[in-house]
């Protein structure tokens, strides 16, 4: 079994939709170890990830809030759900909705 998981591994390391199908089934499963080994090879593999760091470990600690009250979700939904409350917080209804189209591009940026 320990091969398989090697080999998974390396996929990841070649192909980043890979790398990032894994972290999303380690969170799902509450892997956050995995899930944090995954994300420094995705650092070390796509430089680009590194400047993203900050956001993803906030989003990766509100997600972890949210399974605490019993809402399952990915971590790349969480942050959507932050950075969204976020902007609303400030702004309010109305102006937030014309924020959602950047944030969901960062999103896409960070989590692919």
């Amino acid at each position: 079994m320990k091969k398989t998981g090697d080999k998974l591994i390396e996929l990841a390391k070649k192909e980043r939709n890979v790398l990032n199908a894994l972290k999303e089934i380690a969170v799902k499963s509450d892997c956050f170890e995995l899930a944090s080994e995954l994300r420094e090879i995705e650092v070390k593999q796509y430089p680009e990830a590194k400047t993203t760091t900050d956001e993803y470990t906030e989003a990766q600690a509100f997600t972890t809030i949210l399974r605490l009250v019993e809402l399952k979700t990915s971590i790349k939904a969480g942050y959507l759900i932050l950075e969204c409350a976020k902007v609303f917080i400030k702004k309010g209804g109305e102006s937030a909705l014309k924020d959602v189209a950047k944030i969901q591009a960062r999103a896409k940026k960070i989590f692919g």
